[in-house]
C-alpha cells in the first residue's frame, strides 16, 4: 500500500470534518488502521489521531460558538405575557427555548429568550402561585450576568427574567446560557421551596441597534450629570445617565417632599409629544461608574420624539430625544 500524500490527507480530514455520525467516524480510521499492512499501520493510526483531535474541535468549536448552528425564532412564543415583560413587539423575534428541570417534584421550564444592545430576557414557566426567588445566569465563558427584575403571573406561572446585555465573546459567538434556580416561593404564604433547577438554552443577541444622540451634559441641584450616547434597540432605547463625583448616597437617598414617606432623589422621565408614555423606564438600574454614581435605564417605546428629563431633588434639567424609524 503507496502512503497518501499531503493532498489525501487534508481530503481525508475535509471528508472526516463532514460526516454527519462521529462515532462512525471513528470507527471507520480505525478500521481502517487495522486493515492495512504493517509499514503503513503507523502513518494509518496518526490520520485516526488528527481526525480524532479534529472533531474534538469541532464539537469544541460548536460549544464555545453555538450560534454556527442556530436557528432564531424557530418557534415564535406568542403569549400575552410578552407585554409585561417588554417585548410585546417582538415575539417574532424570542428564540424558543425549551429545557425543564425537575426538583422535590417542582418543574421548572425555560421556554424563550430574547437578547439585543440593552437586555437579555429568558422566559420561564414555574407551577402557579410560585415566582422564582433565586436565580444565576451564566454563558459558556464563565461570564455571569446580573437579574434586572424579575417579573411574574401567579395565576399561570409565566416569569420573565431580565437581565442586562450579553457580554464580550457571547455577543458574536452567541451564548450558551446556564440557568441556575436555586429558591421558588410561594405566594402567598411566603414558603420557600430550596432545590437546584439547573436549565440550558443558546441565544445570540440582536443586531439592530443604533446611537441616536450625542453625550449630554448640565447640571441639575447643583449636582453635575452626564447622559451617555443613548442606545435604540428593536422596540426601546437605552440611556445611561451619570452624576459625575457626586456621593452616592445622595443619589440614592429619599427626598422628603411632604409625602408620608417622601420620594426618591433622583427620578427619570421620558416623554414624548403631548405628553404620551412611556414616561418612567421600563427598567432601572443603578451602576456606581469609575465617574460615579448611574442608572441604566431601559424604556419600551417606538420611534418619534421625546423630551428626556432628570429630576433631582425636584430641580429639572431635560433635553430633546429622536428616535428614528
Amino acid at each position: 500500500m503507496e502512503e497518501l500524500d499531503e493532498l489525501q490527507l487534508i481530503d481525508g480530514m475535509h471528508r472526516l470534518a463532514a460526516a454527519a455520525d462521529p462515532d462512525a467516524v471513528s470507527r471507520r480510521a480505525l478500521s481502517g488502521a487495522l486493515k492495512v499492512r504493517p509499514h503503513a499501520r503507523t502513518f494509518a493510526l496518526r490520520w485516526a489521531a488528527i481526525a480524532t483531535v479534529l472533531l474534538a474541535s469541532l464539537s469544541a468549536f460548536d460549544y464555545f460558538v453555538p450560534a454556527a448552528g442556530l436557528t432564531l425564532a424557530d418557534a415564535a412564543v406568542t403569549n400575552p405575557f410578552l407585554h409585561s415583560v417588554g417585548l410585546g413587539n417582538l415575539g417574532d423575534r424570542v428564540t424558543a427555548l425549551h429545557d425543564a428541570s425537575t426538583q422535590r417534584g417542582i418543574t421548572v421550564d425555560l421556554i424563550g429568550g430574547y437578547a439585543d444592545g440593552a437586555r437579555t430576557v429568558l422566559l420561564l414557566k414555574v407551577p402557579p402561585g410560585m415566582q422564582i426567588d433565586s436565580i444565576s445566569v451564566r454563558d459558556q465563558f464563565l461570564q455571569t450576568y446580573r437579574g434586572q427584575a424579575i417579573i411574574g403571573d401567579l395565576s399561570t406561572g409565566d416569569t420573565g427574567v431580565i437581565l442586562g446585555p450579553l457580554r464580550g465573546p457571547a455577543v458574536a459567538a452567541g451564548a450558551r446560557l446556564a440557568v441556575t434556580i436555586d429558591q421558588l416561593d410561594s405566594v402567598p404564604g411566603g414558603s420557600h421551596v430550596v432545590g437546584h433547577w439547573a436549565l440550558n438554552g443558546v441565544l445570540v443577541q440582536d443586531t439592530e441597534h443604533r446611537v441616536v444622540s450625542a453625550a449630554q451634559d448640565g447640571v441639575v441641584g447643583g449636582v453635575r450629570v452626564h447622559v451617555d450616547p443613548m442606545l435604540q434597540v428593536p422596540d426601546g432605547v437605552e440611556i445611561r445617565v451619570v452624576f459625575p463625583g457626586a456621593d452616592p448616597q445622595r443619589i440614592l437617598g429619599i427626598f422628603q417632599d411632604g409625602s408620608p414617606k417622601g420620594r426618591p432623589a433622583v427620578i427619570l422621565r421620558l416623554v414624548g409629544g403631548g405628553g404620551s408614555q412611556p414616561g418612567t423606564p421600563f427598567v432601572s438600574q443603578y451602576v456606581l461608574t469609575n465617574q460615579g454614581p448611574a442608572f441604566d435605564s431601559l424604556w419600551v417605546t417606538g420611534p418619534g420624539p421625546y423630551t428626556l428629563t432628570v429630576d433631582y431633588l425636584g430641580n429639572q434639567v431635560s433635553w430633546p430625544v429622536s428616535l428614528p424609524a
